[in-house]
């Protein structure tokens, strides 16, 4: 049964803490709904089972590290394990994690890690193929929880610019209650500014102001990680689009603090990006 890990977690908390299920009559949820939840029958909505949790004093992010025994889930690992092989560049790697990912059901993630090596074997028709598998995975997305937020983290580069504002557009629009969740409000903050970032490189003025405007005025809480992409974005949209030399001094202070707290790789690889950034818009400026 889908559910039955979720109950039996909860249920674990539940006797932990020494509430008896009557007190949740208080809140809307009966004996009867809260024992099937416990059996693994049924699954509670998001609501009532953060109410649910709330009642117990266990927070949504301390009931999915209990969840995942206190370490990374599934996806996560997959969704790192993509980051991480792509900016190093190691087609191999990435190739066997996709054969590995495919015998073990994850469709969609092997398809994102194929997708991810710089040199394929895949001629135009199929790679093509590929990414319509999963843009249809994209379209067909009700709720966009964290599976599918790490899905669409890994498929921007290879959206059109209406996909991408349309999708973080969603994201932003529809789960907001969400964000309370911190890993998924830090996946959801890497997305949006991954998104802005590649507007801007587009020369999407308009549009990566949009995105902008819109995860400020949401006041979303920021990581250190989080803040210090943000500084980078709008960096790189001043660089881009507003003073040239306010916006390369803002970059290099985040790529400064970047250097300090990310791993080699990761800041090796952002260095890499804005400095390969600057050389195009310089170009580009020459050229004109």
């Amino acid at each position: 049964m889908p559910y039955k890990k979720y109950g039996e977690t909860f249920h674990k908390l539940r006797k932990q803490k020494q509430v008896p299920l009557v007190y949740f009559e208080e809140i809307g949820i009966s004996k009867t709904a809260l024992s099937k939840f416990e059996r693994g029958e049924t699954m509670l909505g998001f609501d009532r089972l953060s109410f649910a949790l709330q009642a117990i004093d266990i927070t949504l992010e301390e009931f999915e590290h209990h969840l995942n025994n206190f370490s990374l889930s599934n996806i996560e690992s997959i969704s790192d394990d993509i980051f991480d092989l792509s900016i190093r560049a190691d087609d191999q790697s990435l190739l066997e994690l996709s054969k590995e990912l495919e015998e073990s059901n994850y469709k969609i993630f092997s398809l994102l890690s194929q997708l991810a090596r710089r040199q394929t074997d895949c001629g135009v028709e199929e790679l093509a193929s590929k990414l319509d598998e999963v843009r249809d995975f994209l379209y067909a997305v009700n709720i966009w929880g964290y599976y599918e937020l790490c899905v669409l983290f890994h498929s921007v580069f290879y959206l059109e610019i209406d996909e991408i504002v349309f999708f973080n557009d969603l994201c932003l629009n529809t789960q907001r209650k969400l964000f309370n969740i911190p890993h998924y409000r830090t996946k959801l903050l890497d997305l949006i500014y991954r998104s802005i970032n590649l507007l801007v490189q587009k020369g999407e003025e308009e549009w990566s102001s949009y995105l902008l405007e819109k995860i400020a005025k949401y006041q979303v809480p920021h990581t250190m990680a989080n803040q210090n992409f943000k500084n980078l974005t709008l960096g790189y949209w001043e660089y881009r689009f507003g003073n040239h030399q306010i916006g390369l001094k803002q970059m290099q202070e985040a790529i400064g603090v970047i250097e300090d707290i990310e791993t080699d790789a990761m800041a090796n690889y952002i260095v890499n990006a804005y400095n390969d950034l600057v050389r195009e818009n310089e170009n580009r400026v020459t050229k004109h």
